[in-house]
């Protein structure tokens, strides 16, 4: 009789325990999840509560979206996981999608018990499972975890093919989901106006605020985190065609920043670096020769260590009389290209000519991209860095001596073509070919790598023209350039 006592005792406890209200939120904290297809992290934070008897409202932090049936946008949308969830108390935690559909959360449902999850208008519906239950290790914490799977159905009953069939939410009992998926867009896409990636993905908890474990979201502080003893090279390749004419800038830069000193002032929200600047660009406007131009010098730059940027990822920000909003990775954000104007919480979208990408890098500062149209492009990034003990690029480290000296063109004739030449080598995205030859359409450029391979093919068209090279990679090359009578062959150094 004790033993049965004590087998239902067990069964009992287990029962009691599976069916405890788990956490759908983990609403004193902020929560990271990644999704993989976009390639971006989704927060959840909970800025206000109202409680109404036995219920309680959690509202999130807002995100911009579209207002139905015109061209304006609110700064004060709903989030990801929809404007509110509401925690009735009973353990039936409530969402809301775009269209103010209720989604159904049952965290203290039973292993295999089934409940509606969500009703469509035309009477179809999902049912949701708990389809398993374990514990499970995740960032360095450990759980007990309810597998929620969906299924939908038609209005009688019968199963139904659906892509969300795929769709599984995972609810760890202290910790909120470690597995969801967008609720805001749930079952579908909210609107072509909508200016987020629509995440229809499943995504990852990688990160918490309380306890702080995994991914934490990045700030100004986390960019702007050099040190004395620190080195960043970057390169800048820009290039800008003259509209309706042959003619276009190239400009190509090289810096070596020594980072030699590190202050932050009194209230620690502005930081100043001393820093061992040596610089060297080389322009020109096609199809004059090209100019240099060469500094060394210490100088101090500052930068601000609170903004923003700090804010969460798809969180609205305002910046020089513009809203937008930055999306973040593992280690850096950016603001995306559409912007907004307006007041009173009203926006509008404003439209730009290409695509500009400034980009906030963990303990590296910023580079940037920008993709205009007609072929107008800039773009800086880094050559090499040793900073904090990490070392990116040690293949083609800059030397500020060699950069200070480099103020030749690297114009390359060719012997048995003595009318063709081109430059610069190295080079780094362009080569350029100059000819007096008339049939200069005759002739054919053809790039290999050193085992003999063609990487690239061109037919050279006019008496000067710029080969774009950027594709390929860093390293030593043999270009050939020949015609029906003649064929030369010569190396080529790919340097950025």
């Amino acid at each position: 009789m004790k033993i049965l006592n004590l087998i239902f005792i067990l069964i009992l406890s287990t029962t009691f325990a599976f069916s405890q209200n788990y956490l759908s939120i983990k609403t004193d904290a902020s929560s990271y999840y990644f999704e993989q297809t976009n390639q971006s992290v989704f927060p959840i934070r909970i800025d206000s509560v109202k409680a109404y008897g036995d219920s309680t409202d959690y509202y999130s932090f807002c995100m911009i979206r579209p207002l139905h049936n015109n061209s304006l946008y609110t700064l004060k949308g709903s989030s990801w996981i929809g404007k509110k969830m509401v925690d009735c108390g009973n353990g039936i935690n409530l969402f809301f999608n775009f269209n103010n559909d209720t989604i159904y959360i049952k965290t203290n449902a039973l292993l295999n018990q089934t409940w509606r999850f969500y009703t469509y208008a035309n009477g179809n519906y999902i049912n949701a499972t708990i389809s398993n239950y374990t514990n499970e290790n995740f960032l360095g914490l450990s759980d007990s975890v309810k597998t929620i799977s969906i299924q939908v159905k038609d209005q009688y009953g019968n199963n139904i093919t659906n892509n969300v069939n795929n769709y599984q939410l995972k609810l760890s009992k202290n910790f909120g989901f470690i597995q969801i998926f967008d609720f805001y867009d749930f079952p579908a896409n909210s609107g072509s106006m909508d200016i987020y990636s629509v995440s229809n993905y499943v995504m990852e908890l990688i990160g918490l605020s309380n306890p702080l474990v995994g991914w934490q979201n990045i700030t100004l502080k986390d960019v702007y985190s050099m040190v004395p003893g620190d080195e960043i090279q970057l390169i800048r390749n820009y290039y800008q065609p003259n509209y309706g004419t042959n003619n276009y800038w190239i400009v190509t830069e090289k810096t070596i920043n020594k980072y030699l000193a590190r202050v932050e002032n009194l209230n620690h929200d502005t930081v100043a670096f001393t820093i061992d600047k040596c610089f060297w660009r080389k322009q020109q406007y096609y199809p004059n020769l090209p100019s240099f131009i060469t500094t060394h010098d210490t100088i101090v730059e500052k930068f601000a260590l609170i903004g923003e940027f700090d804010k969460l990822p798809l969180e609205p920000i305002y910046s020089n009389s513009e809203y937008g909003y930055y999306v973040k990775l593992n280690s850096y954000g950016f603001e995306p290209s559409m912007l907004f104007h307006g007041t009173n919480d009203t926006v509008q979208a404003i439209q730009f000519d290409g695509w500009n990408y400034v980009y906030f890098n963990r303990d590296l500062g910023n580079t940037y991209i920008y993709d205009g149209f007609m072929g107008y492009s800039d773009q800086t990034s880094y050559n090499y860095y040793n900073v904090n003990g990490n070392i990116y690029g040690s293949s083609f480290i800059f030397i500020c001596d060699s950069l200070m000296a480099d103020t030749t063109l690297g114009i390359v004739s060719l012997k048995l073509m003595n009318n063709i030449s081109f430059y610069p080598n190295p080079a780094s995205n362009y080569i350029e070919i100059i000819s007096n030859i008339n049939n200069i359409q005759n002739f054919n450029l053809e790039i290999f790598d050193l085992q003999g391979r063609l990487l690239k093919s061109e037919l050279i068209k006019e008496n000067q023209q710029v080969i774009n090279i950027s594709e390929l990679q860093e390293g030593l090359f043999i270009v050939k350039i020949s015609n029906q009578n003649n064929s030369e062959n010569f190396k080529l150094i790919i340097s950025r």
